[in-house]
């Protein structure tokens, strides 16, 4: 009689623990290159590296970024490419002041920009012309480096003048070229 206890306790266990770990909402079947097959099942453990090839879910929110800079146009010309340095592989957010006049910002090509180099890959920024002076002499232009397709929506401008902001998103092109979407801001307050 104690035997048979133990053995139903322990099946028991094992339906209750099998419960537990089959929690998946779905599996997916994924063809990857030379038609090796794989399943993705969601929701199961944590995505471990830097690489993810599951969809993630954030049920209380994320954070990005957290790296910023700043910089005074007293270090750039009234014309200025920027460098990689300037704009960093892990800038979120990017604060200029003119104090030389108004300031035109080119980006670099996409062959050296720091975004990946697979079709798709994106990158977002945020600029902010940090200057008081809202006349035209603290305006920044962007422009577009070689292999950069410059876009903004329609009625937009792609300078903002003092205290304004841009968001603005980088997208690689299946040719290796990148799209760059302006968003401009302007004083609300």
């Amino acid at each position: 009689m104690k035997e048979k206890l133990i053995i139903g306790g322990v099946i028991l266990a094992l339906l209750i623990g099998g419960m537990a770990f089959s929690q998946t909402d779905s599996v997916d079947v994924n063809v990857i290159a030379n038609n090796v097959y794989t399943a993705v099942v969601d929701k199961l453990g944590a995505n471990s590296g830097p690489d993810h090839y599951q969809k993630q879910y954030f049920f209380d929110g994320f954070e990005s970024g957290g790296v910023g800079t700043s910089q005074a146009s007293t270090t750039l010309a009234v014309s200025t490419t920027l460098q990689i340095s300037d704009w960093g592989t892990n800038q979120t957010y990017i604060e200029y002041t003119p104090t030389i006049g108004a300031v035109t910002l080119t980006t670099v090509a996409s062959t050296t920009f720091p975004i990946g180099a697979q079709r798709g890959s994106q990158r977002e920024l945020w600029l902010y012309n940090a200057t008081t002076t809202t006349d035209g002499a603290s305006v920044i232009t962007l422009a577009a480096g070689t292999g950069i397709d410059l876009q903004e929506d329609t009625g937009q401008v792609v300078t903002f003048a003092g205290l304004e902001g841009m968001r603005v998103t980088f997208i690689r092109k299946a040719d290796s070229d990148i799209l760059m979407f302006v968003e401009a801001t302007q004083v609300g307050d």
